[in-house]
């Protein structure tokens, strides 16, 4: 009788281990995401960005930020306004959504390459591809576009400088669209 009382509570204990450790049970987070390698990704081409990106989005900043503070991961939500659909859906366009990773830029009009949207964060909330938030282009108020990346180094960083060093607006979503076509 203790045998079968032994080993039944063996089982119960096993089946609570096993199903407190699914991970279909714990909240998603960057690094629990099905999108967490490409934000650990560091791009030495612009092919490979336009390639990873879902969505290819020129943006304004609305001045709404929400502190994740008490989500999945420390950090900033900024809420943007979609002016232009370079790639993806145009069901984007007119739309403002969530951005994480854009707290330390300076310019308010950007062009961001986004991984699929992460819904365990709530509605239109989106991350960068690339590692440290580090892949995206300022848009000055002379509409010149530059790669604005803090944490950047070596070859990715140089690529992208070269490839967006203050080039016009128009220019640069010319460049990237030849890359989306090819």
């Amino acid at each position: 009788m203790r045998k079968y009382i032994f080993c039944t509570l063996l089982v119960l204990v096993c089946v609570i281990c096993a199903s407190c450790s699914n991970k279909e049970n714990r909240p998603l987070d960057s690094t629990s995401n099905d999108n967490s390698q490409l934000m650990m990704t560091d791009y030495f081409s612009l092919e490979e960005m336009v390639t990873d990106a879902e969505s290819i989005i020129e943006v304004r900043k609305t001045g709404n930020n929400e502190n994740l503070a008490e989500k999945y991961v420390p950090g900033t939500l900024t809420e943007v306004e979609v002016t232009h659909v370079i790639k993806g859906s145009s069901i984007l366009m007119n739309r403002k959504l969530k951005v994480m990773g854009l707290e330390d830029t300076i310019e308010e009009q950007l062009i961001l390459f986004l991984q699929p949207e992460i819904q365990s964060y709530g509605d239109d909330v989106y991350a960068m591809v690339g590692a440290r938030n580090q892949y995206f282009l300022s848009i000055d108020p002379r509409s010149k576009v530059r790669y604005d990346a803090k944490h950047a180094t070596g070859k990715s960083k140089q690529i992208m400088n070269e490839a967006f060093d203050r080039i016009p607006l128009k220019k640069a979503i010319q460049k990237i669209k030849l890359k989306i076509e090819h």
